[in-house]
């Protein structure tokens, strides 16, 4: 069995006025380390950390404006999907417990 939960670049990095998000964030890493460990092997557990996806979040969250880089330049919903496709689609005696994912325009 394997359960893939998307958390968020805040989840590993602090970001200026969003310290709300990102001790949510944090908490949905810490959740999933914690189901991984207690599972004792049973569960794999991962959790993929998006920076910046083009979604609908940038504009409810009233984040349009502040990229310095074009919405087709950040990874697309499309780039989270296939990168949880493929963590389930490793051998199962393998688990990526943490993968941060990056567009190439934005600085780590």
């Amino acid at each position: 069995m394997i359960i893939s939960i998307t958390g968020s670049i805040a989840s590993t990095h602090h970001f200026p006025h969003s310290a709300a998000y990102t001790a949510a964030r944090w908490g949905v890493m810490g959740f999933s380390r914690s189901l991984r460990r207690g599972s004792q092997g049973r569960i794999r557990v991962s959790v993929v950390c998006p920076a910046a996806v083009n979604t609908r979040f940038i504009d409810v969250a009233g984040l349009e404006g502040l990229w310095p880089y074009s919405r087709s330049e950040m990874l697309q919903p499309q780039d989270v999907a296939e990168t949880v496709y493929h963590i389930a689609a490793l051998p199962k005696h393998i688990v990526i417990e943490d993968l941060v994912v990056w567009p190439v325009c934005q600085p780590a």
